[in-house]
């Protein structure tokens, strides 16, 4: 298992590298830059989900992993990558850049593979509950936020009113934060 946690701290590590350079570019830009708080708010949550998933597979297994144990987790992500990257801009032009209108542009895209990240790894949970014989009633009782969260992410991919943009982002803001007593094993 170590060997595959290497190599997801690699890709952990390239994907949160991205987002603190596209910030730093945004701090440091020549340029004007035009701040609106749903773009910054929607990486730290990215930043925290990229967190959240390292820590849960730091803290997940001890035993040996094949690669095809490890297929499942490399596809999550890979798709957690492509969100950090698109998370923010990756450069600011002589015009300079508006926060809102880069958030406009690529909101669809980041929340749509936002929820394709956590779909993918429902279906894994699923499909290791029908794997372990668990009760798909308890793995629904146990997850029904999640569903709820993977909804509110298709819904953040169509809604243009700040308001509900605020409200999505900070119910979505509870499973990271959720997650800030946790230690590894």
């Amino acid at each position: 298992m170590e060997q595959a946690l290497i190599f997801a701290s690699i890709i952990v590590g390239v994907a949160v590298s991205d987002q603190i350079l596209s910030f730093n570019r945004l701090l440091r830009a020549d340029s004007p830059v035009r701040w609106h708080w749903a773009l910054p708010l929607t990486a730290l949550l990215i930043l925290l989900t990229n967190v959240q998933i390292w820590w849960s597979l730091a803290g997940e297994r001890t035993e040996k992993v094949s690669i095809g144990e490890f297929l499942p987790d490399l596809v999550q992500l890979i798709m957690v990558a492509l969100l950090s990257a698109a998370s923010l801009p990756d450069k600011v032009d002589e015009d300079g850049i508006d926060l809102q209108q880069y958030y406009d542009r690529h909101a669809r895209y980041i929340w749509i593979l936002f929820a394709l990240s956590l779909s993918w790894a429902e279906l894994v949970a699923f499909v290791s509950a029908l794997n372990h014989d668990e009760s798909l009633i308890d793995l629904f009782d146990n997850r029904s936020i999640d569903l709820v969260a993977i909804g509110v992410m298709v819904g953040l991919a169509f809604v243009r009113r700040w308001w509900l943009v605020a409200i999505g982002v900070a119910f979505l803001s509870l499973g990271p934060i959720s997650w800030l007593s946790r230690t590894l094993n």
